[in-house]
């Protein structure tokens, strides 16, 4: 697919979408809306289980970045399996996975079993994450392109991408919400006993709607194994991929950051509780834009899109050094959100035109691993800092990483220029 526009001119967004979501059925955004849930709120539950059932937070730490960083790991092998297998024959075994070792986590926990046994299951969980929010771009992609004419395929995926980012922020609210709600309700072990039960009701589901058909696999297609082998290694090592897979770590880094300078800036200001709802505002500002970017005309492009978007984001980092007030926090990080969002839709867009059905999913989850590895970066480098009486270092770190995001996004600008569009 090229990623050139069709004629400069925009195109009414919700036609062709409309066509592709009346093919995929509200039952298939039903099952992908909640089957993202569990992540969000697996990571979040985990660690309040464990300070209150250990009292340890160096311990609920290591699990939260074993998690992280396990499906940073566990995604780009997860992509390629199902370029090789299809999304439902790998999910499946998957998610069984997933869900034992979160009920495991729990028991280990409860016995007080050693840490190691602690830490190696937070690591599988993360490893056996089913990354239902890529697997979703992956399908509605390929579902694009087997059942729209060609010319509304580009405007079809743009505005699935934009609908996808947007689901993926309200989902990542909408999960530590319902994970705080339900501890108090129920106790804390009871978020994760719910992250699995969901896990396994919309997981399955997902895995195994109709719509899954659109991404068979190259193993059940003769002739085209080898290939889809070619695919894969190819997505690791094309510098138009990985500076892709790098934005992505640059935004991850960025949100991780920001949650660690909210949390001080709001302990600091006497009001900790407040850091949520301020923190938020990244997140609802990054939902609604990366909607609205769905309406830009075809002229615009990706690559200067990426790279105005990351200007935005860039400012608006550079600005948190100078906040005096939570309520201008808020405003200033709803401002990043305003760049943020539609940079993860430009990012994904590029991704999906650069790759093709062969390691489409691959891509995908590739560029899900950059964007989780980041943010487990980022709150690390910037807990640290903190944790040694750094003031400024959380701020410092998500300068850094809006910063580089724009340089990527000149990076890509440049990659984009000097070789064909073709992917």
């Amino acid at each position: 697919m090229s990623e050139a526009d069709a004629g400069g001119r925009p195109t009414t967004w919700n036609r062709p979408f409309g066509r592709l979501a009346r093919e995929a059925g509200w039952t298939y955004y039903a099952v992908a809306v909640v089957g993202r849930l569990p992540f969000a709120m697996a990571v979040v539950g985990v660690v309040g289980f464990l300070v209150i059932s250990t009292g340890s937070y160096e311990l609920s730490g290591w699990c939260s970045a074993l998690i992280g960083v396990g499906a940073a790991v566990g995604g780009p092998l997860l992509g390629r399996a199902v370029d090789r297998w299809g999304q439902r024959r790998v999910l499946l075994p998957y998610i069984a996975v997933y869900v034992l070792a979160l009920l495991c986590l729990i028991w280990l926990v409860t016995v007080g079993a050693q840490e190691a046994a602690v830490l190696a299951t937070a690591a599988v969980i993360g490893l056996a994450s089913p990354q239902v929010s890529p697997m979703s771009r992956s399908r509605l992609a390929a579902m694009a392109e087997q059942t729209l004419p060609h010319s509304q395929v580009t405007p079809a995926t743009r505005t699935m991408l934009g609908v996808e980012s947007f689901i993926d922020e309200i989902t990542f609210v909408i999960g530590p919400a319902a994970v705080g709600v339900v501890s108090l309700a129920f106790g804390t072990a009871v978020p994760i006993i719910a992250a699995a039960a969901l896990t396994a009701v919309a997981g399955v589901a997902f895995a195994c709607h109709p719509t899954a058909r659109f991404v068979r696999g190259a193993a059940r297609r003769p002739g085209e194994g080898h290939a889809a082998a070619k695919g894969a290694r190819w997505a690791w090592a094309h510098p138009r991929i990985l500076v892709l897979a790098l934005s992505l770590l640059a935004i991850g880094g960025f949100f991780g950051s920001t949650l660690i300078d909210v949390t001080r800036f709001a302990g600091a200001s006497g009001v900790p509780q407040l850091a949520g709802l301020v923190y938020a505002g990244t997140g609802v500002g990054s939902a609604v834009f990366a909607l609205l970017v769905t309406f830009l005309p075809d002229r615009f492009s990706l690559e200067a899109r990426s790279i105005v978007f990351a200007t935005i984001t860039a400012c608006a980092a550079l600005a948190i050094a100078f906040v005096s007030s939570l309520p201008a926090m808020a405003i200033v990080l709803a401002a990043a959100g305003a760049g943020i969002g539609p940079a993860l839709v430009t990012t994904f867009s590029a991704a999906a035109a650069r790759s093709s059905a062969a390691d489409r999913t691959t891509v995908m989850t590739l560029l899900g691993a950059g964007l989780i590895l980041g943010q487990s970066l980022g709150s690390a480098i910037a807990g640290a800092l903190v944790q040694a009486n750094i003031p400024s270092g959380a701020s410092s770190v998500a300068a850094a990483s809006a910063v580089l995001l724009l340089l990527l996004s000149l990076g890509n600008f440049a990659l984009f220029r000097s070789r064909p569009a073709a992917a």
